[in-house]
């Protein structure tokens, strides 16, 4: 990230915790140049989650979870 603001990074897969780390600002607005996918699970990234599965299939009326 210190080595460009121009050029978008994707993370996939990588940190558990971006916010806590330092990496974005916030999952719902990273802010900056770095964007990506996480599969650590809390509220507020589960929460994200749903949300973008909602506006990918907007008709969806029941989601499970295991």
């Amino acid at each position: 990230m210190s080595a460009t603001t121009q050029i978008p990074i994707v993370m996939i897969l990588g940190s558990s915790d971006p916010v806590g780390e330092g990496l974005v600002k916030s999952l719902a607005r990273p802010g900056g140049n770095l964007t990506g996918l996480t599969y650590a699970v809390s509220p507020e990234r589960f929460g994200k989650h749903l949300e973008l599965l909602k506006e990918a299939v907007p008709g969806i009326s029941r989601i499970a979870v295991w």
